[in-house]
C-alpha cells in the first residue's frame, strides 16, 4: 500500500503529482458556477475522470468519505443533477426544493376564484366571478389559461371567462427575449420616474398587434413622452387662449369651414377608436387618435382657432371628448388635465361617460377643407424650394373662380404662407403658373 495515510483523511491527503479532493472541489465549484451562469435552463453533459465524479457527488449529495471511496462511476448510469446553487449565504451546492410547496401552475389555475376568498361565499366572489376577458401572453396558453378553465369548471361549475386576449412577448431592441442573463430588460420602476407611466403605456400599446411580439427600448419610450407632453401643451394652450372651458357634451354649432371639418374628423375618429377598442385592436385605436390629435387638431385647427377666434364652445367640446378618448391610453395625464380644466365638480374622468353624441360625417366639409390644406402646403413648399426670405411676400392669383378658396383667402394668408391674394396680372410680373388639386394659380414674388 503506497499511501496508507490516504485512507485516514481522503479529502486533504496530498498525493505527489496529484490534486487533493479539496483542491478538486475548489476547481469544480468554479466550473459549476460558470455552467449555471452560461447555460441557464439548459442540459449540459460533463465527461470527467473518477476523482472528479466522486468530488461532484461530494458537492451535490450528502455523502461521506467511505461512500466516495466505494463509488465507481458507470457510463451506463450517468449522474443527473438540476443545478440551483450555490447558496448565496453559505455557498453550499447541496440544495433541494422544499417538498411542502404548491406547484406554480396548479396554484395559478385557482387564480380566478382563490383571490376572491373562495371557498367562502363572499360578496366579491358573487360580484366578480365569472369575469368577461382574460389578458395574457400566448406562451402560457396551456400552462395557465387551460388550467384556469378546467379548475374553475370543476370546482365552481362556471367558465371563468369567455374571451382571452393574447398579447405577444416584449422583446428588446434587437428582438431578443428579455432575460436576467442578457441584462437587457426594461425596468418600469426606472422608466416611469424618467419618462412617465403614460409614455411607458403608449410605447407598449401603439405599434403592436394582438399575438405578435413587440420591441421595447428606451428611445421608444422617450418618443411617446414627447407626445404626452404635446397632449399636455394642447390642453394647457386651449385653457390659456379660450379663457374658461366648460364641460360640454352636446355638439356645438359650426360657424366656419374649419369648424365643420374638425367636427367631421373628430366624429369619424371617435367612432373608429370605439370600434377598434371593442375589437381589442388597441394599437389601431391609439394610432388613429394620435394622428388626429397631433396632425389635425394641433397642426391645423388650433392654428386656425388663433386666427378666427370665438371658439370657446368648440374647444370646450373637443377637449371634453378628447380627454375621454385618451383616458384608457394615458390615464394619469388626462385625469390631471380633466381636474385642472373642469374642476372637482366634474368628478373623476375615470368614471365619465364614453362619448356618445358625436358629430356627423360631412363629406363636403372634409373635401373643401382638404383643398385649403393642399393650397397652404403647396405655398409653403414653394417658399422652401425657392429659398425665399421670410420677409418676401408671395402674390397669388386664381386663374378661374373658386368659391371655397375665395372665401378662405384670409385663412390661407394667415397660416404661415406669407402669401397675399391679388387680382393683378402676375404673368406680366414673371409669375409662375401652378396647378394645385386641379385649381390653377399664378404666383409671383415681391422683389
Amino acid at each position: 500500500m503506497e499511501h496508507p495515510d490516504y485512507y485516514k483523511n481522503k479529502l486533504t491527503y496530498p498525493i505527489p503529482g496529484a490534486e487533493t479532493y479539496e483542491q478538486i472541489q475548489v476547481r469544480l465549484k468554479e466550473f459549476l458556477a460558470d455552467v449555471v451562469q452560461r447555460y441557464p435552463g439548459k442540459q449540459v453533459v460533463v465527461v470527467a475522470h473518477n476523482a472528479v465524479m466522486r468530488t461532484l457527488r461530494l458537492l451535490l449529495e450528502s455523502l461521506d468519505a467511505k461512500t466516495l471511496s466505494d463509488y465507481h462511476p458507470q457510463l451506463s448510469t450517468p449522474l443527473r443533477y438540476d443545478l440551483v446553487g450555490p447558496c448565496s449565504k453559505c455557498g453550499s451546492w447541496q440544495l433541494s426544493q422544499d417538498p411542502d410547496t404548491l406547484d406554480t401552475w396548479f396554484s395559478s389555475g385557482l387564480w380566478t376564484f382563490s383571490t376572491l376568498c373562495w371557498p367562502k361565499p363572499t360578496r366579491e366572489l358573487a360580484t366578480f366571478h365569472p369575469t368577461n376577458v382574460l389578458e395574457t401572453s400566448y406562451d402560457i396558453l396551456f400552462f395557465w389559461v387551460a388550467r384556469m378553465v378546467l379548475m374553475t369548471t370543476y370546482l365552481l361549475g362556471e367558465v371563468p371567462f369567455r374571451t382571452v386576449y393574447l398579447h405577444g412577448l416584449v422583446r428588446d431592441k434587437q428582438g431578443r427575449k428579455m432575460s436576467k442573463s442578457l441584462n437587457n430588460g426594461i425596468d418600469p420602476l426606472e422608466m416611469i420616474p424618467k419618462y412617465g407611466a403614460d409614455a411607458l403605456r403608449l410605447s407598449m400599446i401603439i405599434g403592436t398587434t394582438p399575438g405578435n411580439d413587440s420591441k421595447l427600448y428606451e428611445e421608444k419610450i422617450a418618443g411617446y413622452r414627447n407626445f404626452v407632453n404635446k397632449l399636455w401643451n394642447i390642453v394647457r394652450f386651449v385653457n390659456l387662449s379660450a379663457g374658461t372651458l366648460n364641460l360640454l357634451e352636446v355638439v356645438p354649432p359650426a360657424a366656419t369651414l374649419a369648424d365643420r371639418w374638425v367636427l367631421s374628423r373628430f366624429g369619424s375618429v371617435a367612432r373608429l377608436v370605439t370600434k377598434k377598442i371593442e375589437e381589442y385592436d388597441f394599437s389601431a385605436a391609439g394610432e388613429a387618435l394620435y394622428d388626429f390629435t397631433w396632425h389635425e387638431l394641433a397642426d391645423w385647427y388650433l392654428e386656425i382657432a388663433k386666427l378666427e377666434g370665438g371658439k370657446d364652445k368648440m374647444l370646450s367640446y373637443l377637449v371634453t371628448q378628447l380627454l375621454k378618448l385618451w383616458h384608457p391610453f394615458t390615464p394619469f395625464v388626462t385625469e390631471t388635465l380633466w381636474q385642472e380644466t373642469f374642476g372637482a365638480a366634474a368628478g373623476s374622468l375615470m368614471v365619465a361617460r364614453w362619448p356618445k353624441q358625436l358629430p356627423e360625417y360631412s363629406e363636403s366639409a372634409e373635401k373643401d377643407f382638404k383643398l385649403v390644406q393642399d393650397v397652404v402646403t403647396a405655398l409653403r413648399t414653394y417658399r422652401t424650394e425657392n429659398q425665399l426670405e421670410p420677409t418676401q411676400v408671395l402674390r397669388v392669383a386664381l386663374k378661374q373662380p373658386n368659391a371655397i378658396l375665395e372665401q378662405s383667402q384670409n385663412l390661407i394668408e394667415g397660416l404661415r404662407t406669407k402669401a397675399k391674394f391679388t387680382t393683378d396680372n402676375l404673368e406680366a410680373l414673371d409669375g409662375k403658373e401652378l396647378d394645385i388639386a386641379g385649381v390653377k394659380f399664378v404666383i409671383g414674388i415681391d422683389k
